[in-house]
This record gives C-alpha cells, structure tokens and sequence, in this order.
C-alpha cells in the first residue's frame, strides 16, 4: 500500500491535506488545529489515563492504515500532567513504535511541562526577547520617542502576551520576570520619565493587568460560545439563563 503525501510548498497542498485528514477529529479524545493533532485523555492515575490512551492510539492507529498515512515519529511527543512530582507514566506504543514519556512539550507555540508551571515557556520567551531587547536599546537613538513605544508595542510585546489568559492563572513568578522586561522596555523608550509617566503617555498598561484583560476577554467569549472551534470541542458551554458552564 502506497504512502499519500502532498508535495511541499505547493499553493493547494495545505488546504488539501487538511481536508483529507479532517476526519480524524471524529475520532474519540482527538482534536486538531491546522495540521497538528493532539490526542488528550484523563484519568485518577497514570494506568488508567495510559490505558484510555492506549485505546485512542489504537484507533488512530487503525485511521491512519486506512487512509495510507504514516506516523512522523520525530515529532510525536507523549507526556503525562500530574499535580504530583516525580510521577512514573508508563510509555506508549503505536504500532511498532514506542514513545517514551516527555518532561515537556511544545504545542503552537507554547512549551507545556508535566506540572503546568509554565516555567520551560517562560525561560524560552526570556532567551528569545534578550537579543530583541538588547537590538531596541542600541537602536533607540535613531527613534523618536513615539516610534520606540511603538517598537516595545508592535514587536517586544506581543511576545509575552502570548498565551496571557494561560499564563495569568500561573504563579506570580512568571508575571513577575516579564514585568522585569516591560520595565527596561520602558526605559529604554523614554529614560527621563518614570515608568508610570511613559505609561501614561503612551497608553501602554501595566503588563499584569494586560493579562488579567486577556483572561477575562478569553472567559467572555467562553460563555458567550465566542470561542474558536478548536478551543470549544475542549471546553462545552451551555448558555442558560442561569448562565450554566459545563466544561468536559
């Protein structure tokens, strides 16, 4: 049986296998977001969540055969979320290949750990933003002011907003080393004033408070059932008058 592929970087490849593999979300636990699956199961101890797994894996295992499609072993990655430390997951096989369980992993764009600290996320985003920030302040001086607050804005930013309404229900010690780095951004774009005064000047908000309106805009639009298809076959809402959310 032959191997179905789409050639790369062609204008209908994309599209076109997005469409073929569309099905799979029909699938028990499976979800997808553009060409990335994601298989997610639950259980009161690592056997039993291995076990529910096991049997979702062996489903898509049997998708795939049907539809001449291999696994890309190189960019599956298994982990088990647990509040305890140093628990011990069993590993998984699909077909006959056995994945080892992963202390972390990255999903569009975001490094979760085993522990949901988010922690591995925020190191990565600091390595990323140091030469950024650092390329700002050398540069600031061809800047006027207002295009060096647009520059922390449009390019620095977004940066550590990303993923906000998840980050806001971690420990403050995330919240507090991004902080730190807004803080030097706003020196940088303007040296003379306090922070407060460039803030204010700007309209540029505190960074906590830009992520507890994020988190709150993100939980507006769940009980208004605003949300993303993908995001909502994770999350059911049931819009009552009494405002009722069931969330499975």
């Amino acid at each position: 049986m032959g191997i179905v592929t789409v050639s790369t970087g062609s204008v209908l490849g994309p599209l076109l296998f997005i469409m073929f593999i569309n099905d799979l979300m029909a699938l028990e636990n499976c979800y997808l977001f553009a060409d990335d699956c994601l298989i997610v199961t639950s259980g009161e101890n690592p056997d039993i969540s291995t076990e529910s797994m096991q049997k979702s894996i062996k489903l898509a295992s049997n998708w795939y055969s049907e539809n001449c499609l291999v696994l890309n072993s190189a960019k599956t990655d298994v982990m088990t979320i647990s509040n305890t430390s140093n628990i011990k997951a069993p590993d998984l096989k699909f077909d006959n290949l056995t994945f080892k369980q992963s202390s972390k992993i990255k999903y569009l764009g975001v490094i979760l750990d085993c522990q949901l600290n988010f922690k591995p996320h925020s190191k990565k985003i600091k390595q990323k933003l140091y030469p950024i920030v650092t390329n700002f302040q050398r540069n600031r001086k061809f800047l006027s002011t207002k295009l060096a607050a647009m520059w922390y804005v449009g390019l620095i930013r977004p940066n550590l907003e990303y993923c906000a309404p998840l980050l806001f229900t971690t420990n403050d010690y995330i919240k507090r080393e991004f902080l730190k780095i807004e803080n030097r951004c706003l020196k940088i774009i303007d040296f003379d004033n306090s922070k407060d005064r460039t803030r204010r000047t700007f309209n540029i908000p505190k960074l906590t408070l830009r992520f507890e309106y994020l988190y709150l805009l993100s939980f507006y639009k769940l009980v208004n059932n605003n949300m993303s298809l993908f995001i909502s076959r994770f999350i059911y809402c049931n819009s009552t008058s009494k405002r009722q959310t069931s969330i499975i």
